[in-house]
């Protein structure tokens, strides 16, 4: 290296102008709507990277590029295979007395001066005459040669570490996509999610301790139709089994939620499922669930329960007698996964086509087993303790006999992948920019961070700080989000999800997903919103509609996998390991990157430093 440096320090040189010894071609529009998603050559443009593909090409192989208008005017590029120049770029194509390379490594290196020759108040440009009046010192053929040689060393060693970033990258978003699928979110389910493996607790209480009790008054006379009507359409319940139980419509509303009735006169114990708003009459006892249990858990537990057999002097049942029964509260988990095989068991007893009569009651009999030894857990613990509070925990035989009972209807005991869009789990909302912003802009300490798009960091999945910060007045005109908010930009980068690390307030360009903590883990809905799925989920909403942007609608509307926190704490695990393999600039492929480009530009700047004296 001292040799080619000595041999420099003494090179005799000329300045040029770059338009005497290149030729500056500036490119040719080609239409959008043209391009092809696989088409064989790029189209060079404005831009940094292609703004499409097409199946001709304008340009050879091995041409220097500069974009010429739009935010990224000034930018060199090297292209090494043939390509369509756009309208927005120029190709330098040098003549016999300088190398090819020799011009790409000198631009590349007055690459910031250039860009700061970029003229026009609204799309900045830069004029093909600025780049013909560019000088150039031209050393001879030779010392050129050498230099190129040693630069396109240190550029070919950036260049294998970035295939090979590219390669990892690739091989990480194979494997993001193939975790994140629903085929193996369901295995992963199936094995993280056994419930034998889990110790759960099993209460004991009393169903006054779990459900509010309403009872049943009189008839309203004077809003009642013994027939459905436009102005009468709720029903009106008694005591009754079945359609007895309709007493008539009202327009008035008592119980307005999922409720389980018993009937306390005449047709004591009988039970019934209300799913939609009525109005009960007649000492009808009305069990709404207030905590920890599900509803038809509630009504399968009280059809097993036999309350019709409780002894009383009268002929009745009371709410006292109600709250008093005792019953063991399994977590809601297994008090679902009961009700799924219990309400399958029922589904076989009403198909009985084709069926012969032993076979019915054969099946009847089943199904009032496994009700039995589902809802009562008596074979390890017998009858229920005279004192309360107690809590115990549930049984290994329990759960043999709920996988019997599952594998006889067919029903997985694992949560297996549920979707539902990302509006249903959480909040979605749009910043809000108070105007005009200088007006709100402060240094002061109680300030409020101010979210922009320069404030997110290259490959970071957080937002840590922000440059400005706006008053609080101001930030009641905007939108005040929380640490672990999720915000995305709407326009530009569009879809880029970042995860606060800050409260602060976010601008119009902005939406954000918060509220979704109850549902979905961060870091696995972090990678959900970057996975190629996702990916062409926004593109295509924004290409089959009238919108440019994301709008809060289309980010409400993508389907989100919903599988226990368990699971999704595995698979961002394996994900966060690759993350840093991938983006942490601190570490791996991009730090060994990061050094060989600083490597390359001091010895570029020693290479080309031709005094004008010489």
């Amino acid at each position: 290296m001292s040799k080619i440096m000595d041999m420099i320090k003494n090179e005799k040189v000329e300045w040029k102008k770059l338009g005497e010894v290149c030729d500056i071609v500036k490119g040719k529009q080609f239409n959008k709507r043209d391009m092809l998603e696989d088409g064989k050559y790029p189209v060079i443009n404005g831009g940094i990277t292609p703004s499409g593909y097409v199946e001709v090409y304008n340009q050879s192989a091995n041409t220097i590029t500069i974009s010429q208008g739009g935010a990224s005017a000034g930018f060199i590029n090297f292209i090494e295979n043939k390509f369509w120049l756009g309208a927005h770029a120029f190709a330098i194509n040098p003549k016999d007395t300088v190398l090819n390379r020799y011009i790409y490594h000198f631009l590349k290196m007055n690459q910031e001066k250039l860009q700061d020759k970029k003229e026009g108040a609204g799309i900045p440009s830069i004029s093909k005459t600025t780049l013909e009046s560019l000088e150039i010192p031209i050393p001879s053929i030779e010392t050129q040669e050498k230099i190129v040689k040693i630069l396109d060393k240190f550029t070919n060693y950036v260049t294998e570490l970035q295939a090979e970033l590219q390669a990892r990258t690739k091989q990480y978003s194979y494997y993001r996509d193939m975790l994140l699928s629903e085929e193996n979110l369901n295995k992963l389910s199936k094995k993280l999610d056994r419930l034998e493996d889990k110790k759960y607790e099993l209460r004991i209480v009393t169903l006054g301790e779990i459900v509010d009790i309403m009872v049943g008054g009189d008839v309203p006379k004077n809003n009642f139709s013994k027939t459905k009507t436009k102005e009468f359409s709720i029903p009106i319940y008694s005591n009754g089994i079945a359609e007895k139980a309709l007493y008539g419509y009202t327009n008035q509303i008592r119980v307005d939620k999922p409720s389980v009735t018993v009937s306390a006169r005449g047709t004591i114990g009988y039970v019934c499922l209300r799913e939609e708003p009525y109005y009960p009459i007649v000492r009808l006892l009305c069990l709404l669930p207030k905590q920890d249990i599900a509803i038809k858990y509630l009504y399968y537990f009280l059809q097993n329960s036999k309350i019709n057999h409780i002894h009383t002097g009268i002929p009745s049942l009371t709410t006292d007698m109600v709250k008093n029964i005792k019953l063991y509260l399994p977590p809601i988990l297994i008090q679902n996964k009961v009700v799924e095989i219990l309400d399958k068991f029922q589904s076989l007893l009403s198909d009985t086509q084709g069926l012969l009569p032993q076979e019915i009651e054969q099946r009847q009999k089943q199904y009032e087993f496994y009700r039995e030894k589902l809802l009562t857990f008596d074979e390890k613990y017998g009858s229920l303790p005279a004192c309360l509070p107690a809590c115990l925990i549930i049984d290994t035989k329990f759960f043999s006999i709920l996988k019997e009972a599952a594998a006889i209807v067919e029903v997985e005991l694992f949560n297996k992948v549920e979707w539902k869009t990302l509006g249903e789990v959480s909040i979605i909302t749009r910043g809000a920019s108070p105007r005009p912003i200088n007006k709100y802009l402060t240094d002061s300490h109680e300030g409020i961070p101010w979210i922009k798009i320069g404030d997110v960091s290259k490959n970071s999945k957080y937002i840590k700080q922000t440059e400005q910060k706006i008053t609080q007045e101001g930030a009641k005109k905007s939108r005040i989000l929380k640490k672990g908010d999720f915000v995305m930009s709407n326009s530009m980068s569009y879809g880029r999800p970042y995860i606060l690390d800050i409260i602060g307030a976010i601008h119009d360009g902005w939406a954000s997903i918060s509220n979704y903590e109850n549902t979905l883990d961060s870091d696995f809905l972090y990678y959900y919103l970057v996975s190629s799925k996702v990916e062409k989920y926004w593109r295509n909403k924004i290409n089959s509609s009238s919108v440019s942007n994301l709008n809060t609608n289309i980010i409400k509307s993508l389907p989100v996998p919903i599988i226990s926190k368990e699971v999704q704490k595995y698979v961002s695990k394996i994900l966060d390991k690759f993350d840093i393999l991938i983006n942490d600039l601190t570490k791996g492929l991009p730090k060994e990157i990061e050094l060989r480009e600083k490597q390359y530009e001091y010895y570029r700047e020693k290479l080309l430093d031709f005094s004008k004296n010489n």
